[in-house]
C-alpha cells in the first residue's frame, strides 16, 4: 500500500494515530482539497497560460539574489552551496523548490486548522522509506545503518545540490530529497522543520511524490476509514503517503488543545508578530 486518505471524524483520533506515526515528516495544508505543490509552483500556476516551471531560470534567480545579498546580510552560505541560498531565500519570502515539513504532526496539524476555512489535511510522508528508497536509487557507496542521521543528511544535501545550477534542469529525474540546512533560521528550528526537495524542477512536486514512492498516478489514494487505520499492523502494509483529513467541525477543539500544548503562533514564530497571530488562539480558547 502506497498512499492512503483518511478522514478523521473526531480530534481525539488523530491523538490516537499519532504513535504509530514514528519515521513519517508531516506538513499541514488549510484546505484538504489542495494537493503539495512548491511555493514555486503555486506562484507559477496562478498566471494564465501558466509559466512553465522553471528550468535553468532557477539559475538566474539564484545567480541575482547572491550578486546582491551583500547589500543586505553580512553572514552568508557559500558561493556553492545551492541548497542554503535556497533556504534562504524562501526564509525572506521567495518562492523556491523546497517544500516545508515538520518532524512534528502537532506542529503541522496547527498550520493545518489556524487559518482554515474548509475540511483541511495533514500529510504524512514516510520519511524512513523516503530515505532508503534515495539511497537505493542513487546507489550511494554505503551501508545508510552505517551513518549517523547528520551524516546522511549532508550526503542528502550533496545529491540535492547536484540538481541545481546552470544546466542542472536538463537531468529529467523525478525524486524527492529530504534535507535539513546546514545553518537552521530561527523559525526552523522553533517549527521542527525540515525540506523535501523534488529533484525534476520541471515537474509538479506529486509528480517526483509519485515517482519516489514508486506509485504510476499521484491521484491514486486508498480511502481508509479510522478504523481501517487504527487496526493496520503498520509494518509492512503501511501507507507511505497518508493524507489526514480534518474536518472543519473539529477545529476548535483541536485549536484549544493544541495551546495547552504550548504549539502557537508565539512559540511557533516568536517575536512580536507570532505574539500577535496567536493571540485569535486565545480568543478562540476562551
Amino acid at each position: 500500500m502506497q498512499f492512503a486518505e483518511v478522514v478523521l471524524e473526531r480530534w481525539n483520533f488523530f491523538h490516537s494515530l499519532v504513535p504509530r506515526l514514528f519515521g513519517y515528516v508531516f506538513r499541514g495544508q488549510s484546505d484538504s482539497k489542495w494537493q503539495l505543490a512548491t511555493s514555486l509552483q503555486r506562484s507559477l500556476s496562478i498566471y494564465q497560460p501558466i509559466v512553465p516551471m522553471p528550468e535553468n531560470k532557477e539559475h538566474w534567480t539564484l545567480h541575482e539574489f547572491r550578486s546582491k545579498s551583500h547589500l543586505y546580510v553580512s553572514h552568508k552560505p557559500e558561493e556553492d552551496d545551492n541548497i542554503e541560498w535556497l533556504a534562504l531565500m524562501q526564509h525572506h519570502g521567495c518562492p523556491t523548490r523546497l517544500l516545508d515539513f515538520t518532524e512534528s504532526p502537532y506542529i503541522a496539524a496547527y498550520f493545518a486548522i489556524v487559518e482554515s476555512t474548509s475540511d483541511a489535511a495533514i500529510w504524512a510522508l514516510n520519511r524512513i522509506q523516503l530515505r532508503d528508497r534515495v539511497h537505493g536509487e542513487f546507489k550511494f557507496p554505503y551501508s545508510i545503518h552505517d551513518r549517523l542521521k547528520d551524516e546522511t543528511n549532508i550526503e542528502h544535501l550533496k545529491l540535492a545540490n547536484t540538481f541545481i545550477g546552470k544546466d542542472a534542469w536538463k537531468i529529467k529525474k523525478s525524486f524527492l530529497i529530504p534535507l535539513i540546512p546546514k545553518k537552521l533560521s530561527d523559525r526552523i528550528s522553533r517549527q521542527q522543520g525540515l525540506f523535501i526537495f523534488p529533484t525534476n524542477a520541471s515537474e509538479s512536486f506529486m509528480r517526483n511524490l509519485a515517482v519516489a514512492y514508486s506509485v504510476e498516478s499521484e491521484n491514486d489514494f486508498l480511502k481508509l476509514s479510522y478504523k481501517d487505520v487504527s487496526e493496520m499492523e503498520f509494518k509492512e502494509t503501511k501507507p507511505q503517503v497518508i493524507k489526514l483529513v480534518l474536518p472543519k467541525n473539529v477545529h476548535r477543539d483541536a485549536l484549544k488543545d493544541l495551546m495547552q500544548m504550548n504549539i502557537t503562533a508565539e512559540t511557533l514564530f516568536g517575536g512580536l508578530d507570532g505574539l500577535a497571530k496567536s493571540l485569535l488562539q486565545k480568543v478562540i480558547r476562551d
